[in-house]
């Protein structure tokens, strides 16, 4: 059947090009499942794992019939040390500097060696250059997408590298942020560049969580809270904290007890909620916060 594209479609089409960032290959591939699947099956399918897009049509390159086999194939001819690197990358979000790499990966590489693999990863299409970035003096990187969940993959095979570097991440980044909230209140051009981190803050504050960093947590919970309100993300810090308060009160409840580090995070992040429920107008519930925190520090007292 002839596809057309219909006010119907129109919008998985647009995600679908997003998602892969236009890429032209992966745009073919999924266009070849038209044959079989909806586009908004495609782009649920696609969302889920790039492994969707292949193709059994002989009239392209072997190596060109899936998004698995042409990494596979470029993946090869990575030396040891850049296939490590890249790897390691799939662990950011967003934008990230050479500094992040460096301090993530440990004493692994020197910052100039590492900003050397970097570069020689965006010659081979395998890394991104950030827009704008070309001729900055501290350029920032990006993975695509695709490369990074396949990425994501090769790290999965080495065995507690996921989680050694998700803790060295959390670390890096919510130390940033905390060393940079004692100048950001106070100059636009350091708030800018923390909120060039804001996706690897967002990911950092939810891993630390996830791991149970109620030390890191507590203190850099006060700047992320100044952090959001000079940015007004008074939405996103009040679904944030009241997530990370749930999470913190799973986690003692499956150990019986709190303890004081744990009920001091819930205390500070519930004063912060009361303060972006105000900002919201949400005066009910700011008022539960309120008392709530106000009750849990007088045990704590």
């Amino acid at each position: 059947r002839a596809f057309r594209v219909t006010p119907t479609n129109q919008a998985a089409i647009v995600q679908i090009c997003h998602l892969v960032h236009g890429l032209p290959l992966a745009i073919e591939l999924a266009a070849t499942q038209t044959r079989k699947s909806t586009c908004q099956q495609i782009l649920t399918a696609l969302q889920a794992s790039y492994t969707v897009l292949n193709s059994t049509l002989h009239d392209l390159a072997p190596r060109h019939r899936s998004i698995r086999t042409m990494l596979d194939y470029s993946w090869q001819f990575l030396s040891p040390e850049a296939a490590h690197l890249l790897a390691a990358c799939s662990i950011f979000r967003g934008t990230f500097d050479g500094a992040a790499v460096v301090a993530t990966m440990g004493d692994a590489f020197s910052i100039g060696a590492t900003t050397d693999l970097l570069f020689m990863l965006v010659d081979q299409s395998l890394l991104q250059l950030s827009p704008g970035d070309e001729n900055a003096e501290t350029p920032r990187f990006a993975l695509h997408e695709l490369i990074r969940q396949y990425a994501a993959e090769q790290l999965q095979t080495q065995p507690g590298a996921v989680d050694r570097l998700q803790i060295a991440y959390c670390h890096y980044y919510l130390n940033l942020l905390i060393e940079q909230s004692r100048i950001f209140g106070h100059d636009l051009v350091a708030l800018q560049q923390m909120q060039s981190e804001i996706e690897n803050l967002r990911a950092a504050w939810v891993w630390a969580a996830a791991q149970g960093q109620w030390d890191l947590l507590l203190a850099s919970a006060y700047p992320l809270r100044q952090f959001y309100n000079l940015l007004e993300l008074s939405h996103e810090a009040e679904r944030n904290f009241g997530r990370t308060i749930a999470q913190v009160q799973q986690f003692y409840t499956q150990d019986a007890a709190a303890s004081p580090t744990q009920q001091s995070l819930i205390a500070h992040l519930l004063a912060y909620q009361t303060h972006f429920y105000v900002c919201l107008d949400q005066f009910a519930q700011a008022e539960e916060c309120a008392q709530a925190a106000l009750a849990l520090a007088q045990q704590l007292d």
